[in-house]
């Protein structure tokens, strides 16, 4: 009756029996094994384990009870023991093959967590297109409503060629003997971009954020401390840092929910302090996997707000471009297509409103950015790939001389390594 209990899954009552049952047949391998199959199954894993251990003692070949047994110590956290109760199993000659494949991924697991160093990264190299590195307007006329309405000509747009490199590193240490779940993550990023001709907007960034994560089940949170420097023209020119909390939520295996804060201070070098500022960004986002075509799709929004760090009073230079509110949209899509090329496709708009009004244009700057990227890559070697990717961008504002277009195109070699 016990055991015909503990195969309706009722497990409860199947393990109240047992109990009874064996308070006269401590001795039966058979009230044992069922005994740690259901304490198993109730997550009394240290009554299951040695309802277990008795049934070995007793039946040292009883293969079932010790792959159950190396699956208790294994929810124990007792790796080690598990581990050599998963090779037990596992030099038994034919044990079924769900059996043996179940047992390594639990051995991959066990590795996973037994290590404490995870390193991977990526690296990038290759060339680009800008057709309009200034955000030029063109050769058009602009009325500038200072002075009686003055008008001015815009310039033309100037392009070049550049190269650039990108370096990621990512860096955990796995912190689970302390807490299960726990590690501390470090991220360093690379980029830099070479003009051919315009060397004065070559551009050299860095960025650091490391923070404890931890994650449980469907969750995970991480509070990353974070820092970076930008050069332009081969000047220092601006460094930040601040705190970005961030957490994702897994609906499921295809589907994720993504959550952000950053908060972080931008100090500006030379004769830039007025551009110094306080940036929250709030972001939120969604991913979704389609199984049965390896393609995916995610959507993101984000709130931005810089604020003037510089009193206007105390400013020698008062500036109006600082303080603004940014709202941003974005969708992005990944779709394998054949012959291991895969196609990936971002769009969106960026809408900004700035906080003071422009004494220039006797108002208030709103503008909005509309782009798009479209890229093609091509796997080439193990962990490498080659991309060819256009992009387009559409500024429109009420303010004249800030409307423009910009077109370019990026060609570039990506090697992951770890």
């Amino acid at each position: 009756e016990a055991v015909l209990t503990f195969e309706k899954k009722e497990y409860e009552k199947a393990y109240k029996l047992l109990k009874e049952i064996y308070v006269g047949k401590s001795d039966d391998p058979k009230i044992n094994f069922y005994l740690g199959l259901c304490a198993f199954e109730l997550k009394k894993y240290d009554e299951a384990a040695l309802a277990l251990e008795r049934t070995l003692i007793m039946e040292p070949s009883h293969v079932r009870a010790r792959l159950e047994l190396a699956k208790t110590y294994f929810e124990q956290k007792d790796y080690q023991s598990a581990e050599a109760e998963f090779d037990e199993v596992l030099s038994v000659k034919n044990i079924p093959k769900e059996v043996a494949d179940n047992i390594v991924i639990h051995k991959q697991i066990i590795n996973a967590k037994k290590q404490k160093h995870y390193l991977n990264g990526y690296v990038s190299i290759g060339m680009g297109y800008d057709s309009n590195i200034n955000n030029d307007i063109g050769l058009k006329d602009y009325t500038v409503p200072i002075f009686g309405g003055l008008s001015l000509s815009g310039d033309v747009p100037k392009e070049d060629y550049y190269h650039a490199e990108t370096l990621g590193i990512n860096h955990i240490y796995n912190l689970s003997s302390l807490t299960d779940g726990l590690s501390w993550q470090s991220n360093l990023l690379f980029y830099g971009q070479t003009y051919r001709h315009y060397i004065e907007h070559n551009i050299r960034y860095l960025g650091i954020t490391s923070g404890p994560s931890y994650k449980n089940g469907a969750y995970e949170l991480s509070m990353g401390l974070t820092a970076d420097k930008l050069e332009f023209g081969g000047l220092d020119y601006m460094k930040s840092f601040g705190i970005a909390p961030k957490g994702t939520y897994f609906i499921d295996d295809t589907l994720a929910l993504n959550a952000g804060y950053a908060i972080k201070k931008k100090l500006h070098y030379y004769d830039n302090h007025g551009k110094n500022s306080i940036h929250q960004e709030l972001s939120l986002g969604a991913k979704k996997f389609f199984q049965s075509t390896g393609s995916a799709l995610s959507a993101t929004y984000t709130l931005a707000k810089e604020t003037e760090l510089i009193n206007d009073q105390t400013d020698p230079i008062s500036r109006t471009d600082v303080s603004l509110f940014t709202q941003t949209i974005g969708l992005s899509l990944y779709q394998p297509i054949l012959y291991g090329i895969d196609l990936s496709v971002d769009i969106g708009t960026k809408k900004t409103a700035y906080s003071e009004t422009n004494t220039v244009f006797g108002e208030k700057e709103q503008d909005q950015n509309l782009y798009c990227n479209v890229g093609i890559y091509k796997s080439i070697f193990k962990n490498s790939f080659v991309g060819l990717a256009s992009n387009y961008s559409n500024n429109k504002s009420n303010f004249a001389n800030k409307v423009y277009q910009k077109r370019g195109f990026t060609l570039n070699y990506i090697s992951n390594f770890q």
